[in-house]
């Protein structure tokens, strides 16, 4: 049955049984109705209850029709509105419809009543779900909107923040070296490392929805990327937490950013970790599956082949099945106020579509979560980088090079000198990029390596090296950088993996890629 609520505006009240028992006739069920006559009726009955539709009369001893239908539309637009008389001419239906009426009928021919409801009927309900849909799509415009904010405030602060966590991360790192020399250690470093392990999270979080984190797509062995990761794994989960791991190398490889690998392991264990407030077990594994198309479920991206597949595992309180649907909307959280920004499981999700991955959760109350994801491996026939297959060994060893170092960060300069200087580097530490071309200009100067961040007041890095290059087309460059900035970044596939650090980055790290760029076999087209 089809219910309606109706408004009759009408003298009649024979004629309004008259139209009702033509509609119920015709299958409708009125659940409510009400006749009014006047102007003062109208408006309370319009402004005192929803109506489904308005069946008005054109003549009235006190009240005309056209009047009745202005002060309908001025008070509800979207009402449809059928003028039924028994004195209409052609005339005053042809101004009737100028005036908003949705159709008019006579009396003596009510038949058509029902089929001009169903009609009207359909079209609101059409109405409706536009306005709903335009609806829909102006907040998910407003979404993007704010999500566009967010990037441009994470841009704009993210550099020197970056800046400040290699700064911190970076004198942490030296004094546990040099206590470690002497057998001393302190746990306040160790929770200093821990707080810029979280700070460097959350901005790669924003910098990844904002889409300005530097991506670096690499060819990887998962295994021994993820047991790299455990080191600072261990400083996020606490010792509360045993981590065991089943990470075999050499199953296969996947095409990834080292950076956004680390990022979802780090951000399903912080995840982890909050639902096991009293302690647990976290568990990692890899395996390597050939996928038909029978296994994927509806919604999975469905590429048959052979897939990397991570498993990470906790023994904590789970997720409610009416909240799982939910878990990898932006801004979603569980967590109290001031415990989470509701971004790491919608970061993970968005690294994850990037990589055509896809992912499973597993979950239920007091049991623990389960996330399972399959990454597409490459071909055996995709070749190596030779970054990735240089022995450790070799990346921190200093042959006395020299290294021509621009950053505009006084801070984060004197230490990245301090650590090179160490390790046995020569340094020449122009103020700013325009000495940097004077340096590059004095020929009597070797300089084997140009560090330079990318984004700096009046010239950037990239544009730095553009001009260096002219000058001396042998010299190895290695950028720098926290975030993707707003000018075009030199080719992807240009710069390799091994011309670019990542900030905040540890003295390792920086060694470690300075020793890469340097030792490069051949000399790579820069830009």
């Amino acid at each position: 049955m089809k219910d309606l609520r109706i408004l009759f505006i009408e003298d009649s009240q024979a004629d309004m049984e008259l139209a009702s028992w033509e509609l119920e006739k015709n299958g409708y069920t009125i659940s409510r109705r009400e006749r009014v006559q006047t102007r003062v009726d109208l408006q309370r009955a319009i402004l005192g209850d929803e109506w489904d539709l308005a069946i008005g009369d054109y003549s009235m001893p006190t009240f005309n029709g056209l009047d009745a239908l202005k002060m309908v539309r001025e008070m509800r637009p979207d009402l449809p509105y059928i003028m039924v008389s028994g004195t209409i001419g052609e005339d005053i239906a042809v101004t009737a419809m100028k005036a908003g009426a949705n159709d008019y009928l006579m009396k003596d021919r009510l038949k058509r009543l029902a089929s001009a409801v169903d009609r009207e009927m359909r079209e609101t309900a059409d109405r409706k779900r536009a306005i709903d849909s335009l609806r829909k799509s102006e907040e998910q415009l407003r979404l993007v909107q704010r999500m566009e904010t967010v990037g441009r405030l994470a841009g704009g602060v993210a550099h020197d923040f970056n800046n400040i966590l290699s700064v911190v991360s970076g004198y942490a790192n030296l004094l546990q070296m040099k206590l470690a020399k002497s057998g001393f250690a302190h746990r306040e470093l160790l929770e200093i490392e821990k707080a810029v392990v979280k700070a460097t999270a959350l901005v790669r979080q924003l910098l990844t929805f904002s889409r300005r984190q530097v991506v670096q797509p690499q060819i990887l062995d998962l295994a021994p990327v993820i047991k790299e990761s455990l080191s600072m794994l261990d400083l996020v989960v606490g010792e509360d937490v045993v981590v065991e791991t089943d990470l075999k190398p050499g199953l296969g490889r996947i095409r990834a950013d080292r950076s956004q690998i680390e990022q979802i392991v780090m951000n399903l264990a912080i995840n982890a970790k909050d639902s096991m407030p009293r302690g647990g077990t976290l568990f990692l594994g890899l395996s390597a599956e050939d996928l038909g198309l029978d296994h994927f479920r509806q919604g999975e991206k469905a590429v048959p082949g052979k897939f990397m597949t991570l498993t990470v595992r906790d023994t904590g309180f789970g997720i409610a099945s009416d909240i799982l649907p939910r878990i990898f909307e932006p801004f979603f959280t569980t967590k109290g106020e001031g415990r989470g920004t509701g971004l790491g499981l919608s970061t993970v999700y968005g690294i994850l579509q990037q990589l055509g991955a896809n992912v499973r959760v597993d979950s239920a109350i007091k049991k623990g979560t389960s996330f399972t994801i399959r990454i597409p491996c490459v071909s055996d026939a995709v070749g190596d980088d030779p970054a990735n297959s240089r022995p450790a060994s070799r990346f921190l060893a200093s042959k006395g090079e020299t290294i021509l170092l621009v950053e505009d960060d006084m801070d984060l300069r004197k230490l990245t000198k301090d650590i090179l200087v160490l390790e046995g580097y020569h340094v020449l530490e122009p103020a700013n990029p325009e000495d940097a071309l004077g340096f590059a200009r004095s020929l009597e100067l070797k300089i084997d390596l140009l560090l330079t961040d990318l984004v700096m007041p009046r010239m950037s890095g990239k544009e730095l090296a553009e001009a260096t290059l002219q000058l001396r087309p042998e010299l190895k460059v290695l950028y720098m950088s926290g975030y993707a900035p707003d000018f075009p970044m030199p080719d992807a596939s240009l710069i390799l993996e091994r011309n670019f650090l990542e900030k905040p980055f540890t003295p390792a790290k920086l060694l470690r890629k300075v020793r890469v760029a340097l030792d490069a076999e051949r000399v790579e087209k820069q830009l």
